[in-house]
């Protein structure tokens, strides 16, 4: 618990690799993955974006390990309209989940 002075834990910056490389090594989830093949459409209505202003996959994306880029570096239509970006949802809407977390989730949205 946080009492009065202590405020070490909202001082503590943490640098995001917003160079998002969906071929990268997987980012590791607790969860097993799962055999699900439905489309997802979560990306597709809804767009989350972190505090820092990094435009992140889907809220279920709790880590935040598969942010798409920084707003204070590109524009949204940039960022949302690039190659890797548009490759997932494509993927996404072929139920095809090729990212770790996507590979994990069995939601449907």
């Amino acid at each position: 618990m946080l009492t009065g002075s202590d405020h070490s834990f909202w001082r503590e910056e943490k640098e995001l690799d917003t160079e998002f490389d969906p071929e990268a090594d997987p980012v590791e989830y607790e969860r097993e993955e799962v055999k699900f093949t439905k489309a997802c459409h979560a990306p597709l209505d809804e767009i989350i974006i972190t505090h820092k202003g990094e435009i992140s996959l889907c809220c279920l994306e709790w880590k935040r390990k598969h942010c798409f880029g920084s707003l204070h570096k590109h524009s949204m239509a940039d960022i949302l309209n690039s190659e890797k970006v548009q490759r997932i949802y494509k993927n996404l809407l072929r139920g095809k989940r090729t990212l770790d977390i996507c590979k994990r989730c069995n939601c449907a949205r």
